[in-house]
């Protein structure tokens, strides 16, 4: 079915109170769209999360240039390991917004040195995640990034 837009490079579905499919499991029909998609928005449709973070299948969407899973109820892994695992990406992503999902925050740092890799970033959302010090986050990120406004 979602062959006939394959050529689509926006797709905004958040805040629908979709109840499924899992995560995972949307991100897999979605790969017909990874050729063009730029704007993937997830965010809070809680019933489709609840699984971690889903980098694996996120790679394999290499124009996105707009990530959107806020308050999916996302159960890991940690910050660090998710910009770790997103820094193939990181030349092409200008805006993530992963705010709400506690347990990827777990009192961890911001990986800084990760951080500077994303070098093409100018929104950054991180508020409600349960970081050790988010006000630190937020003024050394925006110290390391000069163009990135972060939420925290």
């Amino acid at each position: 079915m979602l062959v006939q837009f394959q050529r689509l490079t926006f797709l905004g579905l958040s805040a629908l109170n979709l109840i499924g499919p899992p995560l995972r499991d949307t991100l897999t029909r979605l790969l017909v769209l990874a050729p063009t998609l730029k704007h993937l928005s997830l965010s809070s449709n809680k019933h489709v999360g609840g699984c971690e973070f889903p980098a694996d299948l996120l790679l394999q969407f290499p124009r996105l240039s707009f990530l959107g899973l806020s308050h999916m109820n996302l159960t890991g892994p940690s910050l660090p390991k998710v910009f770790e695992k997103l820094l193939p990406m990181a030349p092409m992503l200008k805006q993530i917004a992963i705010s709400g999902n506690t347990c990827m925050g777990g009192k961890c740092e911001i990986p800084l040195a990760t951080i500077t890799e994303f070098t093409e970033l100018t929104f950054l959302g991180i508020a409600a995640m349960d970081l050790s010090d988010p006000n630190r986050a937020k003024a050394d990120i925006e110290r390391i990034l000069p163009n990135c406004r972060v939420y925290v």
